[in-house]
């Protein structure tokens, strides 16, 4: 499969959800040899299944979310995204897509766009490897049959969010600031105190809102309604214009972990709550 580069062709936000049903795999598209090959490419089959419909719900959340806060593209077409705490960055692809100018169909087909950069920054130094190798070397197509196309733009560091002044190649502003599934109230098993852990991360969202453009928009997610009522009281406190906060009816179930009481009954959901803020 060759790759395509183009320049993003219009300044208008998608606007069209996306029907999980519209994306199917299956066997018989594909070559198989004899029965070892076939139970391989339907395990892998299963798992390019869930990469998808995790891909359409978040485009969803940011069709139902982007367009009404009032966030309109630049006049030039360019949108800088800073992805805080983006772990393995699983939305790049939604990302460099939908505010590219381009479909998810086309990202599979090998198109690229030059109009949107993406930085992501994370302590986890095997996720950020694992991301850089996925989108600076071109994600492993799981049934071999294509070949990795990498994405322009696109880079990712290991780096404390809380302080982005002292990473390099951070860009001065961005259009656009992505936290997903922030952990604000802190788990059982973790070895940092809590009111510390929380204080970190007040510290994420100052940086988040320093870092976004005056016409820019920071979005973020919470899997729990918990950590959602937490996070809107937190902003008040810091006196952050929120403009958009709601369930999400788009999440998805935080994967494999659909054998959890609290998630299987959607208490805990990938992406449950959302919340949208403009610039102060």
């Amino acid at each position: 499969m060759n790759s395509e580069t183009i320049k993003p062709n219009r300044t208008e936000l998608p606007r069209d959800y996306l029907d999980y049903s519209d994306y199917s795999v299956t066997l018989e598209d594909t070559v198989v040899v004899d029965e070892h090959q076939k139970k391989y490419k339907e395990l892998m089959l299963e798992a390019e299944r869930r990469r998808k419909i995790s891909q359409i719900s978040f485009w969803n959340l940011l069709v139902e979310n982007v367009a009404p806060s009032g966030f309109k593209m630049p006049e030039d077409g360019q949108v800088t995204i800073l992805d805080l705490a983006c772990g393995k960055c699983k939305e790049g692809e939604v990302l460099h897509a939908f505010f590219g100018g381009i479909s998810l169909d086309d990202v599979d087909r090998g198109v690229r766009t030059d109009g949107v950069e993406i930085m992501g920054v994370d302590l986890d130094r095997n996720a950020i490897l694992d991301a850089k190798m996925e989108y600076m070397y071109g994600r492993l197509d799981p049934l071999f049959e294509k070949d990795p196309i990498p994405f322009p733009n696109i880079d990712f560091i290991v780096g404390d969010a809380t302080d982005l002044s002292k990473i390099t190649n951070i860009p001065e502003t961005a259009d656009v600031v992505i936290i997903r599934n922030q952990q604000l109230i802190g788990s059982d098993n973790q070895e940092v105190p809590l009111k510390q852990w929380q204080d970190n991360w007040r510290m994420i969202f100052e940086q988040a809102f320093n870092k976004v453009d005056k016409e820019g928009i920071v979005i973020i997610t919470s899997t729990s309604q918990n950590e959602h009522n937490t996070l809107i009281k937190l902003l008040e406190a810091m006196g952050e214009k929120v403009v958009i906060e709601a369930k999400n009816k788009f999440a998805g179930v935080l994967k494999g972990q659909s054998d959890i009481p609290e998630i299987r009954d959607g208490e805990y959901l990938d992406d449950n709550y959302v919340v949208v803020a403009r610039s102060r």
